[in-house]
């Protein structure tokens, strides 16, 4: 499925969904466009296009423990494209974990639907390169989701931290 953001960039995403109950491709599209038409994002592309799957508790674990060696489940781990100049805008890889996600909303009194949309995006962004390793970076992606969130009409996922 594939969507134009008003700034040209013509985004495509695949959705790989085990049967978990979660967005559907149009719900992406539409949370992913205002980050393609926003300004402080830099791409050189006219087509961008990402992989988003859902998996189990027990699948995220094992690529956390993997990738990140931190033995337990987490909520998205993104995977960029490696390849220099990849096909049809090919930004990399998203996994999300809908069991993780709907717990942490539960726990943290987060419109479910909010708590997507921020992982989408958070996912997405590190796609392109933003992270939150140290302080100001963690500053600058924060304060980059919130804004993309309230484009949307979600609350800022970071409560009072940044209010």
């Amino acid at each position: 499925m594939s969507k134009q953001a008003s700034n040209k960039v013509k985004i495509k995403i695949d959705l790989l969904n085990e049967g978990f109950q979660g967005p559907q491709e149009d719900e992406i599209l539409h949370w992913l466009e205002p980050l393609f038409a926003d300004p402080q994002i830099k791409i050189s592309r006219n087509e961008v296009y990402i992989s988003f799957s859902m998996i189990t508790l027990n699948d995220m674990q094992q690529l956390n423990k993997q990738y990140r060696q931190k033995d337990k489940p987490t909520n998205v781990l993104s995977f960029p494209c490696t390849i220099p100049n990849a096909p049809h805008g090919f930004l990399g890889d998203i996994v999300l974990c809908a069991p993780q996600i709907e717990k942490e909303a539960t726990e943290q009194a987060k419109e479910l639907k909010a708590h997507w949309a921020h992982l989408v995006i958070h996912g997405t962004l590190h796609l392109l390169g933003y992270d939150h390793e140290t302080e100001q970076d963690a500053n600058i992606m924060e304060n980059l989701e919130i804004t993309l969130l309230e484009k949307l009409s979600f609350p800022n996922p970071y409560g009072e931290l940044h209010e």
